[in-house]
């Protein structure tokens, strides 16, 4: 029994005890599973320093935080399995990512050809109907 829900009523105490486990059921896995996920990430953050500082490698205080700031899993998944083979920090992390240009579209081009249906549209190609009289 919780002391906080000592001077309630029993009934309201029940009451109370029943929402809080209904409520914990409905939130439990989703926070688990974000949980685990950003226990992971964090975990291998901290093995790639660990690597990293095994190796005699000193990372940057920018190295170190571009390795800290990292949230994609498959990103530091990539860094792990290189970090073994490389010669130096800065090799392992590669350029730093460009932010995305916006990307030019081109103009649509008036000059293309029209699709098969239009084509047969525009000629006027099509087969007439055979007529009742004409087929038996």
């Amino acid at each position: 029994m919780r002391p906080d829900l000592a001077p309630l009523k029993p009934a309201t105490r029940k009451f109370i005890l029943t929402l809080e486990k209904i409520g914990a059921k409905k939130a439990r896995p989703e926070a688990l599973a974000e949980g685990k996920r950003e226990g992971e990430v964090e975990g291998k953050r901290h093995s790639l320093l660990i690597v990293l500082e095994g190796r005699g490698f000193s990372p940057t205080s920018a190295q170190r935080a571009r390795i800290r700031a990292c949230s994609r899993a498959a990103q530091l998944d990539a860094w792990l399995k290189r970090v073994a083979t490389v010669e130096s920090v800065a090799e392992l992390l590669g350029p730093k990512p460009a932010a995305k240009a916006p990307t030019k579209r081109r103009p649509v081009s008036r000059s293309t050809p029209p699709t098969s249906k239009a084509r047969a549209r525009a000629t006027n190609t099509t087969r007439p109907r055979a007529s009742k009289s004409q087929v038996g």
